[in-house]
């Protein structure tokens, strides 16, 4: 509800789309020149195909699945980015050094950082923008990342994180449901990349 919330107060302050004012205020302020929120312009046709989660009803699959043009094209705050591995990593990386975007963005970097919730609450601590904090404690991101690391996970087998304290970054962009194992292999794949620096 939060992020949610927050896409609303921006589409007010800004007068736009939210998929408008990210394209403009962040990913052409980066050089995200592969990512939108929403399908971009780009055909379904053009993106690689999700697998359904394990247990999905096959026509709730057709009507409404992760390779329809109703979920491609949402948008929504919460999910329906298309991007590339390079572009995440830029993103994360201009996160993780706690510098001003280029130019006029109005992207500051160290949102991403503040816990706003905490563990004390009983929930999974997450920053301003929706970023998973404390990964080490619950999800994919794997066992040897530092409690400083945060990213995101998401349901069709997307996760990407940046741990400060090694200045890493990991980007992994499958078509495998992440509840096809509940995360083990990304953690797995986490775990390798967080030890090649150890």
């Amino acid at each position: 509800m939060g992020i949610l919330l927050v896409a609303q107060i921006v589409e007010k302050l800004w007068g736009m789309a939210l998929r408008d004012f990210e394209k403009q205020e962040i990913f052409r302020s980066l050089g995200m020149k592969d990512s939108s929120l929403g399908l971009g312009g780009r055909r379904i046709s053009e993106l690689v195909s999700c697998a359904p989660a394990p247990g999905t009803d096959p026509a709730d699959d057709a009507r409404f699945g992760p390779n329809t043009l109703y979920s491609r094209d949402m948008g929504c705050p919460w999910g329906g980015m298309h991007s590339t591995t390079s572009d995440i990593a830029t993103l994360l990386q201009t996160v993780s050094r706690r510098r001003r975007a280029p130019r006029q963005t109005r992207f500051q970097p160290s949102h991403g950082e503040s816990d706003d919730i905490g563990p004390e609450c009983g929930r999974r601590p997450r920053g301003d923008l929706g970023g998973r904090l404390g990964a080490r404690a619950w999800n994919a991101f794997g066992d040897l990342v530092s409690e400083d690391a945060f990213g995101h996970v998401g349901a069709t087998g997307t996760m990407a994180w940046a741990d400060p304290a090694t200045q890493l970054v990991c980007v992994i962009l499958t078509n495998r449901p992440y509840s096809v194992d509940d995360g083990r292999f990304l953690r797995l794949v986490s775990n390798a990349v967080a030890a090649s620096v150890q």
